[in-house]
């Protein structure tokens, strides 16, 4: 299955996937391989949201399977470890969903909740800073951070999901939530 996905890297757009393609692409979201995890896993996923590449049911999926995992806390309270590659790149996802569901709504007003409460929670508690890992590649979770507080976004209707009010009231002392309530 990589290879075929590799693939699709040098095809042009519109690109389009298999569900079992769509499901390779989950599993290796924080995958420990450096070139798995960055250049055909994130580089598919991004690709495929913006040349809608992905059907409304495989975005749904996606993000049911994101949900059900909840991989953006995955070992965070444990310091340096090699989780920070999933919850780091989980976030990003998380950031693709809902942009894809800002163009096209298939999230439910409880799951865009989630993902908020999700991104304050994970650039709350996340405490490893990293930067190169060497064999791993970069772990960089507070740049996919500062990305991943999803609100380049903001899809319809995030003004009445749960816990909006609370994140516009928020003021975080690290610069990269202070940075995103002043937007």
């Amino acid at each position: 299955m990589q290879q075929e996905l590799e693939q699709k890297l040098t095809q042009s757009d519109p690109l389009t996937f298999t569900d079992a393609e769509v499901t390779w692409l989950l599993a290796h979201v924080g995958d420990l391989d450096g070139h798995v995890r960055d250049e055909v896993t994130f580089t598919l996923m991004a690709r495929g949201r913006l040349a809608s590449g992905f059907t409304l049911a495989q975005k749904a999926q996606i993000n049911r399977t994101v949900v059900a995992a909840k991989p953006i806390l995955q070992g965070i309270d444990q310091p340096q470890n090699d989780q920070v590659f999933l919850r780091s790149f989980a976030a990003l996802l998380g950031s693709l969903i809902l942009r894809a569901d800002a163009e096209t709504p298939f999230l439910s007003r409880d799951d865009r909740g989630l993902w908020f409460q999700w991104a304050l929670e994970y650039l709350y508690r996340e405490h490893d800073w990293r930067g190169y890992v060497q064999g791993r590649g970069w772990a960089h979770a507070l740049a996919e951070g500062r990305v991943a507080a999803f609100l380049p976004a903001w899809p319809p209707g995030i003004a009445s999901a749960p816990g909006i009010g609370w994140f516009k009231r928020c003021i975080f002392w690290r610069q990269p939530c202070a940075m995103l309530v002043s937007r």
